[in-house]
């Protein structure tokens, strides 16, 4: 007996059918998203292959077939997860991450020796003992809050401020290294901090005259030294290098381009300045002209000193203290020297060049308050 066949339904069953053979052998690759992953054409047997994982976007772009444009998908969605998984089975606690990759991937590789030393020392006299066995994607905010309070009592402000700015470079390095999504340092408020009254670090003329005369029957070399840095304003580690090929007698400056470098780490090192603005030329005033012309013609060599700038700090500190004069640090006489130009009124863009200065910010804020007589006195004349 013979069956009824319904043919409206079995046109539907062939269409039905087509089409999923249709998708099965002409599948469309451009915008075709995917439980995970997606590909995008974007041009003849060009691919962009796209993965959001975690909430990161990962793209990779191909030249190839449809067909290993699928392959390479699956493939590399398999790379990311790993890739993801592993970051967040790696545990690093602080002391490991701060020394391993930090310092000796980061800082000894990129940065100076004077840099290096820096942040050794503060990893190494506080951080680390601190949060040294921490898992570091597991400090917290109020970890580094708790640290700052706890030594608030004990470190200055500016001294707090190091510890803070040095936890928020490694943590960024962290994110760099993708073993960190946030950083947790960034941001916090710094206590106040130890209220400490410093001593003047710097002579005003009169002073300054009788330390020249105190110099008279020192060591040449030491006299020289002083007399330079308190006439320049030049740092200890930019005197220290110096050779008679930097001193332009015809135009009158002192040529800086190099800086010696001493550290417990490296020894010594002679090398560039700290930033651009510090390679400068330093005028030569009239009084150490003279003398300079006088002390190089006495030289065995080009080299100005034979000495090292934390030997001729030692100096100093107990050459005024065997004299009798105010105690200050041999970089005082360069904050005597930028004290005494902005006595006389020099205005602060010139005196930070003379510096060496990165910014005049830089020289505003440390000097700003050092001249108070005249600010005082320019002060009073206000009148209503």
């Amino acid at each position: 007996m013979k069956e009824n066949i319904n043919t409206k339904e079995l046109l539907e069953e062939l269409q039905k059918l087509n089409k999923n053979l249709s998708k099965s052998n002409n599948f469309k690759l451009e915008n075709n998203k995917r439980k995970e992953g997606t590909i995008e054409k974007r041009g003849t047997n060009t691919f962009r292959l796209k993965f959001t994982y975690k909430g990161k976007p990962n793209t990779k772009t191909l030249h190839c077939t449809e067909e290993q444009a699928e392959t390479e998908l699956i493939l590399f969605v398999n790379e990311i997860k790993k890739k993801y998984d592993e970051f967040q089975t790696t545990k690093y606690n602080f002391n490991k991450f701060a020394t391993d990759e930090f310092l000796e991937k980061r800082v000894r590789r990129n940065l100076g020796h004077g840099t290096y030393d820096f942040y050794k020392y503060l990893i190494d006299s506080r951080l680390n003992p601190w949060f040294g066995s921490k898992d570091i994607s597991k400090i917290k905010r109020s970890d580094i809050i708790d640290f700052l309070d706890n030594y608030s009592s004990e470190l200055e402000y500016s001294t707090l401020k190091k510890y803070r700015n040095c936890l928020v470079t490694i943590f960024n390095y962290a994110i760099k290294k993708e073993y960190l999504k946030t950083n947790v340092a960034e941001k916090i408020d710094i206590p106040k901090g130890k209220v400490v009254e410093k001593p003047n670090n710097c002579y005003n003329y009169s002073q300054l005259q009788t330390l020249l005369k105190e110099l008279n029957n020192e060591p040449e070399d030491k006299k020289m030294f002083v007399i330079i840095a308190m006439t320049t304003g030049l740092r200890r580690e930019e005197i220290c290098p110096l050779k008679i090929k930097h001193l332009d007698f015809e135009n009158d400056v002192i040529i800086i381009e190099d800086a010696m470098i001493q550290s417990e780490e490296f020894g010594i090192e002679i090398t560039e300045p700290k930033n651009e603005p510090s390679k400068r030329l330093v005028d030569i005033p009239k009084y150490l002209k003279n003398i300079l012309i006088d002390y190089i013609n006495t030289l065995p060599d080009e080299r100005l000193f034979h000495i090292l700038p934390d030997t001729m700090s030692s100096w100093f500190s107990k050459f005024i203290k065997r004299k009798g004069l105010p105690h200050i640090t041999l970089h005082g006489l360069r904050h005597s020297y930028a004290t005494y130009l902005l006595s006389k009124n020099i205005d602060l863009n010139t005196i930070s060049t003379l510096l060496g200065h990165s910014s005049v910010i830089t020289t505003g804020r440390i000097y700003i308050n050092k001249n108070r007589e005249n600010t005082k006195k320019a002060v009073s004349l206000i009148d209503f």
